[in-house]
């Protein structure tokens, strides 16, 4: 929720940490609307808050204490903080679902792929859908560093981007 404070900037952009950047996102970050909180992964009315670009007029007090009253008015929520955003949102500017192509026992396999499983427009991959659901007896389903590098075909594209970028700071 900390990142509806208010701010100097004219958008707050926010990114899971189980997501993997594949491709430019710069032109969704540019053209999301300053009025609007700019999201994917479902409707005008609810989004998947693993990504999100906050428009300037979200960044305000107002915004911010409605969204933290939630914490003791909505109780606890599996989803937590996405159940109050949407809650506490009334619309939203979708964007792509390239921006957030999710992994998870939900996904559909029918999508045209590329080697990886993704989309050639693909351009962030988020491991969604992990946690438990007791209501569904569903386990929760593993983030790329919790299984073997070989693991699957997304696991080893995970584990190919760990060590570029762990070259790339040691080459620092």
């Amino acid at each position: 929720l900390e990142c509806f404070k208010p701010t100097k900037y004219e958008k707050i952009f926010f990114f899971d940490c189980d997501m993997l950047c594949v491709k430019d996102i710069s032109k969704g970050l540019e053209e999301a609307p300053n009025e609007y909180v700019s999201g994917c992964g479902g409707t005008n009315r609810s989004i998947n808050c693993g990504l999100m670009i906050i428009g300037k007029n979200w960044l305000n007090e107002e915004t911010y204490n409605t969204l933290v009253k939630c914490v003791t008015t909505m109780g606890k929520t599996r989803l937590f903080t996405q159940h109050m955003i949407n809650h506490v949102v009334p619309i939203f500017n979708l964007i792509s679902d390239d921006y957030n192509w999710k992994v998870a026992p939900t996904t559909d396999s029918s999508r045209k792929i590329t080697e990886y499983g993704i989309t050639d427009t693909t351009k962030i991959i988020h491991w969604a859908g992990a946690l438990p659901d007791k209501n569904k007896n569903r386990e929760p389903y593993p983030k790329p560093w919790e299984e073997k590098e070989d693991a699957n075909i997304l696991s080893k594209l995970w584990y190919k981007y760990k060590k570029e970028m762990l070259k790339e700071i040691s080459d620092e």
